[in-house]
């Protein structure tokens, strides 16, 4: 997974400032068309930017909270900011952060001048190579990994950036066409009948920070997040294609005895572990949107991350749906990812096994039965024709085996229910 070496460029870290409070979401800046701007501009941008988000922060959200709900909307719940692995600090474990709980990466904050300037040129020749990337509709770019990924980056570009003394950050770059990427994904969504949508660009670098699951480098530019790098295997890359990057010779550095030797029983265990954690999310009243395996890594331990934050869903759609919609999401992925890998002429995945393995692990029953409610809902003849293309392919599943796994959804009973 490790990432080609280059030498990029950046605006300067902001200090620490006297009090942080994490923003809430807000109304989106309006910007001036590109083309309108003086040159340096942009970077004067970003700092203004920054110090207006600053100025609006309240006391009302704690850090990586979620959105306020509002009478129209039942969206996430508000809740106290949770205590973060020390393990998801990568790198960065000890180093000082402010009263937001994002890392501080300033010479104030005792990082080497060299180390500061480095890690801003590396940025910033990254937003060079990238910032006139034709919008990915069709076709993604890949993600930056440490081995040969098969997963494709749409909104996004991605680089893992190495500092002078070895620790490694992961940058994510919202390059300016992908505001194309965006209004054309948010219409095959509604189209497909998905209820949730990507944050505009205006707004993604604060819905990416508040709702990461990995903690977040102070950086101050509107278009860039920066995080640790943590060792890890895509979670659609292990259920899906370990063996085929095997056989094309490919490493999975960190991963490698992970990723090369897990079987079936192993995927579902795993698969498990994403069950839980997705009810641990739900129980803290919040939804994440889009609980897909390329959305999701897998540490060396096993552990997965709910990673790619910025797909929320629609204002006014009920929390159970939303959550019967986080559970549909990850079961169909993962049952398209196991028939990928696990099926073959004189074999098929059993759909009904996986979808009871999996949901014996989920112990709300109402969500369940809503998720029952939700694939058994007979979709219009639009939808129809989008399930066959756009949901197909985001799923990870074509549209006779979404029928299959549908069914085993709607049958599954749970074991203390069938005695």
């Amino acid at each position: 997974m490790r990432g080609e070496r280059f030498e990029p460029e950046l605006p300067q870290f902001g200090g620490v400032p006297e009090k942080y409070e994490p923003p809430k979401f807000g109304t989106p800046n309006v910007e001036k068309p590109r083309e309108q701007r003086e040159e340096g501009q942009e970077e004067v941008e970003a700092q203004e930017n920054v110090g207006r988000i600053d100025d609006a922060r309240g006391k009302a959200m704690e850090a990586y909270g979620p959105e306020k709900k509002t009478e129209s909307s039942e969206s996430e719940s508000e809740a106290p900011a949770k205590e973060i692995d020390p393990a998801l600090f990568g790198d960065f474990v000890g180093a000082e952060k402010d009263e937001g709980g994002r890392i501080l990466l300033t010479e104030k904050a005792g990082e080497a001048e060299e180390t500061v300037k480095k890690l801003a040129e590396d940025i910033r020749k990254f937003k060079g190579e990238k910032r006139f990337s034709l919008p990915s509709v069709a076709k993604g770019a890949p993600t930056h990994t440490e081995y040969n990924s098969k997963v494709r980056n749409f909104s996004t570009r991605t680089r893992i950036i190495e500092l002078d003394d070895g620790r490694k950050v992961f940058a994510v770059y919202n390059y300016p066409a992908s505001r194309v990427h965006r209004f054309f994904d948010g219409l095959m969504k509604r189209f497909a009948g998905d209820k949730m949508s990507k944050a505009s660009s205006s707004e993604w670098k604060q819905v990416f920070e508040e709702r990461s699951n990995i903690p977040i480098i102070k950086y101050d530019d509107p278009n860039v997040v920066l995080m640790p790098f943590l060792p890890n295997v895509n979670a659609h890359d292990l259920f899906a294609r370990n063996k085929e990057i095997v056989e094309e010779g490919g490493n999975f550095g960190a991963c490698q005895e992970l990723a090369k030797n897990i079987d079936l029983e192993g995927k579902l265990d795993i698969g498990k572990r994403i069950i839980s954690e997705l009810e641990a999310v739900h129980g803290e009243g919040k939804t994440w949107g889009e609980t897909i395996l390329p959305n999701m890594i897998i540490t060396p331990e096993g552990r997965p991350i709910i990673v790619d934050p910025e797909t929320r869903y629609k204002k006014g759609v009920p929390i159970a749906e939303q959550k019967a919609r986080d559970l549909r999401d990850i079961l169909m992925s993962v049952c398209g990812a196991l028939h990928h890998s696990e099926s073959d002429d004189n074999k098929s995945v059993v759909y009904k096994t996986i979808v009871s393995s999996l949901l014996d692990n989920y112990s709300d029953a109402s969500v369940i039965g809503e998720l029952q409610r939700v694939v058994s809902k007979k979709p219009t003849f639009i939808q129809k024709i989008f399930r066959g293309s756009y949901e197909s392919a985001r799923l990870g599943i074509s549209v006779p085996e979404y029928k299959k796994v549908a069914e085993a959804i709607k049958s599954y009973r749970r074991k203390q229910q069938e005695k």
